[in-house]
């Protein structure tokens, strides 16, 4: 039986060689905007030939025949690729330079599907690893997604001028770019959740994390109509929809689902709240998953349903992969922090990473501790230097613990951020309610409350004082 043939085109891979011969700088343009690599030529020649060219434009050399057999020559690769001889038939290969776009895009087209049957290829070496039927799915929609992205890069000229035109938007009082925070005082520092950027939100155990994060998707989805993704190894999506709902409708949500305790009003508005929620662009799944997964997913969601911002809740509890056990983990939460960038400026959104952080040498016993530093990211300090901006969560410092009750005085510290200034801002953990609001919140809030008891107590002093109210 013969063997098939890879997908490929050398009269095309020719072709292009001989454009980039004819003229260099506009052909090097077009191949910069479809991210061509070397590997996407089939033949070794050919990929030590445009490799050679690389280099001789990078020292400003010109790329033509006498210089480029010049360098093979000094690096040993003259005869690899068939001399002089063959150098000077690349110049007649194509007919014209103002093909070279359409010889590019058939040597990337024949390389994307040399990918494919590298893909399905591997399928067997999956099985025999012992991975899973979801393991595998997973690990070629991966390949695939992060070998077949050559689309074109935008124009300099319009990312300047967009730019300007955003600072002029915001100038005259137009709306921010990006997703802003439902809390003002962290918009304040932050600016708000920027598309292609990575953000570490950060805290010790049953600090808040988590239901900052909830608090975030529930008034990007609700409020904005923003589509957003949840990513949940820890809850289950009932526990979420539960607490989200809770603290939609303003109720505490362990006395309504888990003792039964709740007022017809707070009923209504517990109805209320899962009906906003079922009509959100909001997207959750709450199983453990590999990198593989995670970045499949979230790349289905983001192009089959437009989501605009995605929670990663947590990525200690990221699942390894097979093969990688090897690894330790430090190692393997820098390898999972780097592909969260990636799979964020991919995809242009704002991704927010949920971690935990080291409580050792944080806490005594009557007071709470100090803000954490960023070693205090547990794991790996490859996240850190991978985010572009880190928040951490915290009790205010100094406080007894005994006073952390109901409703928690706490500071939002954005400890990193890459484009902007840094600073903790105060706000308050209403625990119960499973919620943060700014201290301006939180003193109106307090001030209904107490209009509401002083109208509630008044009106029992008129009862109380009225010579017929028994009768």
């Amino acid at each position: 039986m013969n063997e098939r043939r890879p997908a490929c085109d050398e009269d095309s891979e020719r072709a292009l060689l001989g454009c980039i011969l004819l003229d260099s700088e506009r052909t090097f343009f077009i191949l910069n905007e479809l991210k061509f690599t070397p590997e996407m030529f089939y033949a070794k020649a050919h990929q030590i030939i445009y490799q050679t060219m690389q280099v001789l434009a990078s020292k400003h050399v010109p790329v033509e025949p006498i210089a480029l057999i010049e360098r093979l020559r000094t690096k040993g690769h003259d005869k690899e690729v068939g001399g002089h001889a063959y150098l000077m038939k690349l110049l007649d290969a194509p007919a014209t330079h103002a093909y070279a776009r359409h010889y590019a895009e058939q040597v990337v087209e024949k390389h994307k599907l040399r990918v494919l049957v590298d893909c399905s290829n591997n399928i067997q070496a999956y099985i025999d690893e012992g991975q899973t039927a979801a393991e595998i799915g997973a690990n070629l929609m991966s390949n695939l997604i992060s070998q077949q992205s050559v689309e074109s890069e935008e124009n300099v000229e319009e990312l300047h001028s967009k730019s300007l035109g955003i600072a002029k938007t915001i100038h005259e009082g137009g709306q921010r770019p990006g997703c802003p925070s439902f809390l003002e005082p962290i918009n304040s520092v932050l600016g708000s959740y920027m598309p292609g950027c990575t953000y570490i939100l950060a805290a010790t155990t049953s600090n808040g994390k988590t239901s900052l994060a909830c608090n975030e998707l529930e008034h990007k989805t609700i409020e904005l109509n923003i589509p957003g993704a949840l990513i949940s190894m820890e809850m289950s999506q009932r526990t979420i929809r539960q607490i989200m709902a809770a603290t939609i409708a303003g109720v505490d949500a362990f006395k309504f689902f888990m003792l039964g305790r709740y007022t017809d009003f707070e009923a209504d508005a517990v109805k209320e709240a899962f009906d906003k929620l079922s009509k959100a662009p909001l997207h959750i799944i709450d199983r453990r998953m590999n990198i593989e997964q995670i970045v499949t997913w979230l790349t289905f969601k983001v192009k089959k349903y437009g989501v605009k911002f995605a929670v990663l809740d947590y990525i200690q509890l990221i699942k390894y992969s097979q093969g990688h056990q090897q690894l330790s983990r430090n190692e393997q939460t820098a390898e999972w922090s780097a592909l969260l960038k990636d799979t964020a400026k991919r995809l242009d959104i704002p991704l927010l990473v949920i971690s935990q952080l080291s409580r050792s040498g944080n806490k005594t016993r009557e007071l709470t501790p100090p803000p954490p530093m960023g070693e205090a990211l547990r794991d790996s300090g490859m996240l850190e230097n991978d985010a572009d901006a880190i928040i951490f969560i915290y009790k205010k410092p100094g406080e007894p613990y005994e006073s952390f009750v109901t409703d928690w005085p706490m500071e939002i510290d954005v400890f990193k951020h890459r484009v902007g200034p840094v600073g903790a801002v105060k706000v308050v953990f209403r625990r119960n309610r499973q919620k943060f609001v700014s201290e301006d919140d939180f003193k109106g809030i307090n001030q209904q409350q107490n209009l509401k008891l002083k109208e509630t107590n008044d009106k029992k002093d008129r009862t109380s004082t009225d010579p017929y109210s028994n009768s």
